[in-house]
């Protein structure tokens, strides 16, 4: 649910802002501009550093499984706490030091895609950071589950529960792969613009698009992992085909 809540947000923050730049107005203009790129920058955050909590609660009741208080949500709600404060809090540098413009052009405001250092910084904090403590987290998981099933080989519930975390870390892992494929866009307009320091025309235009679309699609995918709503999908989908074959017995019954 913190995963959903997330991406809600970032979903929200990045509509908004693709809303205005579409907009035919000038970003000057504009005095809530620069605060929506922050918030635009926070939401990304948001949604890493939240599958980043979701891969340590499963090393907690996986590697740490005889810790029942690492298991509890006296741990979990303030590691979601400190997650929030930390997505707020890694922009207000850059939105402080004014290093967010207004660029009359795509009408928007953005870090321009020639300040390497501005670029830098953030991805470090959205991408570099959280992807490096998610495969150190991933490594931890996966090497504990394959040591305990080497010394219980025949224990079919051992070997149940290595196929599950697989499994697990395998769901945690698409979000993780969508944003960087759907993210690759904004990553090939800047690799272009240091090389050649020209910003191509609609290039923030189509990245907006694209990490739109990509924080969408982790939402989708974060709601349909979810247990309760798996179940209640599941039973829908029961009903439906009960149903099926009652109409199909129905309408080849002979008419009179």
């Amino acid at each position: 649910m913190n995963t959903v809540c997330a991406g809600l947000v970032a979903n929200m923050t990045t509509a908004s802002q693709g809303i205005y730049m579409f907009v035919d107005e000038e970003s000057g203009s504009d005095s809530l501009c620069v605060i929506r790129a922050y918030l635009m920058y926070s939401g990304a955050g948001l949604i890493y550093h939240s599958i980043l909590v979701q891969a340590l609660h499963r090393l907690f009741i996986t590697v740490f499984v005889n810790r029942r208080r690492l298991q509890s949500s006296f741990i979990f709600i303030p590691l979601s706490a400190i997650q929030w404060l930390v997505s707020f809090g890694f922009g207000l540098p850059i939105l402080l030091s004014g290093r967010i413009l207004s660029d009359s052009v795509d009408s928007i405001c953005e870090l321009s895609l020639l300040d390497w250092h501005g670029i830098l910084y953030v991805a470090i904090w959205i991408y570099t950071l959280p992807l490096f403590l998610l495969s150190l987290i991933y490594w931890k998981i996966i090497v504990h589950v394959h040591r305990t099933t080497l010394t219980a080989r025949q224990n079919l519930v051992t070997q149940h529960r290595f196929h599950k975390e697989m499994r697990t870390l395998v769901r945690i892992s698409i979000p993780i792969l969508t944003l960087l494929l759907l993210g690759s866009p904004y990553i090939g307009f800047f690799l272009y613009a240091q090389a050649t320091q020209t910003i191509p025309i609609f290039s923030y235009h189509i990245s907006v698009v694209f990490m739109t679309l990509g924080q969408s699609i982790v939402m989708l995918i974060a709601l349909l992992l979810t247990k309760n709503v798996q179940m209640h999908l599941r039973a829908y989908l029961c009903r439906v085909n009960q149903v099926q074959p009652l109409v199909q017995f129905v309408n080849a019954q002979p008419h009179l």
